[in-house]
């Protein structure tokens, strides 16, 4: 299992507050990775 498929499968078990709340932080996370480049 790659850690991708590990990721997704909490992000499954999250309730959907919970995934908003991940939603935003992947794309702040994203944001900032690329903002690096």
């Amino acid at each position: 299992m790659t850690e991708v498929e590990q990721i997704e499968d909490r992000v499954l078990e999250l309730s959907p507050s919970e995934f908003a709340e991940f939603r935003t932080w992947f794309r702040e996370a994203l944001f900032i990775s690329s903002a690096k480049t």
